[in-house]
């Protein structure tokens, strides 16, 4: 039964990249306002899919996990907060094509007056400093776990009496401060190779430890082999 499964799924996958590679070409769809989008049209037919299936499946999920309703609501408000603006814009006639960095506020600005510009740009601030504390104070426990595993010096494993890597912050807070002259793109792209460099590492960790360890006892599982080649 699970090799019929497996079989479905690799077929089904199949099926998909054939057709999306002998269709891949735009569709001009009318939006509000009379902007125009271009759609490729495997795209296009993942969203229509994606509108008939995600509200379907989010009512299915939130009827079995009664106890969960507070964090389904959490995530549709998630939601609900970038497609309003969304639709604001397509109302108001807004064209996103010249959109560039600042421009929410500016379209705020438009919409609702000085006002709703400035909460916009509050909005931004309180966001920004907010994921900055959260990956702070995440990204700095590496050096930390680094210096401990004898891969960096061991002054940054260095901690205070409320257990915070200070040596580790310190520096890492050098680092961010220096990249401050670097214009917004190459910042991008910085964080991008970065990115991909460590899930290329990852997934070397995992082979590796999968080729020395292979009796060493998983708790879990995802499918088969069959099953992730499908998902590749």
């Amino acid at each position: 039964m699970a090799f019929l499964r497996t079989l479905f799924w690799v077929l089904l996958t199949i099926v998909v990249v054939v057709f999306t590679l002998h269709n891949w070409q735009p569709v001009t769809i009318e939006l509000f306002g009379g902007l125009q989008a271009d759609v490729k049209l495997p795209v296009l037919l993942l969203i229509a899919f994606l509108i008939g299936f995600v509200p379907a499946y989010l009512w299915h999920r939130i009827r079995l996990w009664q106890e969960r309703r507070a964090m389904a609501a959490a995530a549709a408000l998630a939601a609900v907060t970038y497609i309003l603006p969304l639709m604001a814009m397509a109302f108001a006639g807004l064209s996103v094509r010249s959109f560039s960095t600042g421009d929410w506020m500016t379209a705020a600005s438009a919409l609702g007056g000085a006002v709703l510009g400035a909460a916009v740009v509050a909005g931004g601030a309180i966001c920004g400093i907010g994921m900055f504390n959260a990956l702070m104070m995440s990204y700095t426990r590496l050096p930390m776990a680094m210096a401990q595993d004898g891969m960096l010096p061991g002054i940054f494993a260095r901690r205070n009496r409320h257990g915070v890597p200070w040596v580790s912050v310190l520096a890492c807070g050098l680092a961010w401060a220096l990249a401050l002259k670097l214009p917004f793109e190459r910042l991008i792209s910085i964080d991008l190779i970065l990115y991909g460099s460590s899930l290329i590492l990852e997934f070397v960790a995992l082979i590796v430890l999968r080729v020395r360890e292979p009796e060493l006892e998983r708790p879990f599982k995802a499918g088969n082999l069959a099953f992730a080649c499908a998902l590749s």
